[in-house]
């Protein structure tokens, strides 16, 4: 009896040991600024993430992000201003598109 409940408790552990370290499906973040020249970066945070995505022609696109909770931060190039836009969910494996962002002078 002993031996067998020892059995399931290994074969448990290494079956959650396998699962905890399962491999996701990273998302991607994208979207198009306008006026096109109007900002120099974007930000994609969370609490323990941190991305840059550069901006090309008015479109970005952040590769590599994790499953969970973002806020996208667009830095704007003088005179006009920084946008922020926050509560964007990433999904495993899929694609957030926050659409055309436009940046006010």
């Amino acid at each position: 009896m002993k031996k067998t409940l020892l059995t399931l408790v290994l074969a448990f552990l290494v079956m959650a040991g396998f699962l905890a370290f399962r491999a996701f499906k990273a998302g991607t973040v994208k979207g198009m600024i306008t006026p096109v020249k109007a900002a120099s970066v974007v930000w994609v945070l969370s609490t323990t993430d941190t991305l840059r995505g550069d901006i090309v022609n008015g479109g970005f696109e952040v590769g590599n992000v994790k499953p969970g909770m973002y806020k996208l931060v667009v830095e704007a190039v003088p005179p006009y201003k920084t946008a922020v836009k926050e509560g964007l969910m990433v999904q495993e494996g899929g694609v957030t598109d926050v659409g055309e962002i436009k940046l006010d002078q």
